[in-house]
């Protein structure tokens, strides 16, 4: 988990019912309606972020089957360099 500096962020102008839905989730979970939109913002944001890395993954073995494996170069780049002096 990262654990940098924290942001405060204000929210205008919510629906009536999106509020109230929020409240009433975060009462059925425990937890106030700060804690409760904090857990659900950073649990999308995660959601999203992982949905990306597995989209590159996946793209990543589409071009090593059609390529090849992709090799981390800077040995023989060091090797070669070394080689000529």
């Amino acid at each position: 988990m990262f654990d940098g500096p924290m942001t405060e962020v204000r929210i205008r102008k919510l629906d009536e019912w999106v509020t109230s839905w929020l409240k009433a989730q975060a009462i059925l979970h425990g937890r106030s309606l700060e804690k409760e939109l904090r857990e659900l913002l950073t649990q999308t944001v995660r959601t999203h972020k992982q949905r990306i890395a597995d989209e590159l993954l996946a793209g990543l073995d589409i071009l090593e089957s059609k390529h090849g494996r992709f090799t981390n170069g800077t040995k023989g780049i060091r090797e070669e360099r070394d080689r000529r002096g």
